[in-house]
Parts: C-alpha cells; sequence; structure tokens
C-alpha cells in the first residue's frame, strides 16, 4: 500500500470491514484530482470476492466535499494524490471499472460529517485479495489538515 494510506481491516462471518485514513495536501484540490491517491481495501483471501454493500465516508473538519468514487476489482493504473483520476487512467482501466458512485450528502454526527452510501450491492472478484477505489474531488476544494477524511467499505464475502 502507499504512504497516503492507513489500513484498519476487521472479518466476521464472511463480512469484511476496511477503513482507511487519507492522507491528503492541504494544497488546492481541482475537480476531479484523486484525494488520497490509491484506495485499497483488503476484502479477503486471493481469488475470493463477494458483494461491496456499503461505503462511508468521515470529514473531521466538516469541509463536506462532493466525491465520486470508482470502484475496480482489479489494482489500476496508480494515480497519487491530488492528481486527475479520469486523465490518469488507462482505456483498459476505464473499461474495468466495476463501479461509479456519488457521494455529496453529509450528515453531523457530534462536530464529524459523515457520509453514506447503503445498498451498493456490486458484484466484485478479488484476485489480488483487494479492492481498489479512487475518490475523486468534485470541486475545487482546500482541506484544512492532512488526515481530514476516513473511508470504510462494507462487503460480503463469498
Amino acid at each position: 500500500m502507499g504512504d497516503n494510506i492507513h489500513d484498519n481491516t476487521r472479518r466476521l462471518n464472511g463480512v469484511t470491514t476496511g477503513q482507511k485514513t487519507i492522507v491528503i495536501s492541504t494544497d488546492v484540490y481541482a475537480a476531479g484530482d484523486a484525494l488520497g491517491g490509491l484506495l485499497e481495501f483488503d476484502v479477503g483471501r486471493a481469488g475470493g470476492g463477494g458483494r461491496v454493500m456499503d461505503f462511508y465516508l468521515e470529514d473531521e473538519h466538516e469541509q463536506n466535499a462532493a466525491i465520486t468514487l470508482y470502484f475496480f476489482d482489479k489494482k489500476p493504473t496508480v494515480i497519487a494524490d491530488n492528481e486527475p483520476v479520469l486523465a490518469g487512467l488507462s482505456l483498459a482501466d476505464k473499461k474495468a471499472i466495476i463501479k461509479i458512485q456519488s457521494l455529496s450528502t453529509y450528515v453531523d454526527l457530534d462536530g464529524v460529517s459523515k457520509a453514506f452510501i447503503h445498498d451498493i450491492d456490486q458484484d466484485f472478484e478479488a484476485t489480488s485479495g483487494k479492492l481498489y477505489a479512487y475518490a475523486a474531488i468534485g470541486e475545487i476544494k482546500t482541506f484544512n489538515a492532512v488526515t481530514d477524511i476516513t473511508a470504510s467499505i462494507i462487503a460480503l464475502l463469498n
């Protein structure tokens, strides 16, 4: 995994929950730039698979940026933090996207903004034991701190 992601993964009875603190920059992000680069979620043994059920995003400084998520079940081209996602993906990467999901509505829970995507309901093959994603910012934005955002994914394993 890259230096910009901190991993915390838990498994229980065929359900896996992966959590990443996305280390970002305090520089200006343009619309379409990657937040934290490539996100790698450990979702089980190599050659396995399952179904993505939910995705959560926590913003500790309540900046509530609109984000588009691009999910892959094979490792795409690595794009650095604060670099354009779609311009950096190859044609093969773009064809390999298994799900695109927008996230823009946040709820304030005790001083932390949280955004939820429930019932994603997307099958995946995890030939490497990982599920990959890019979070692309939807607007010009500057963040207050480098550990503002935490991403979590819940998947059912085959």
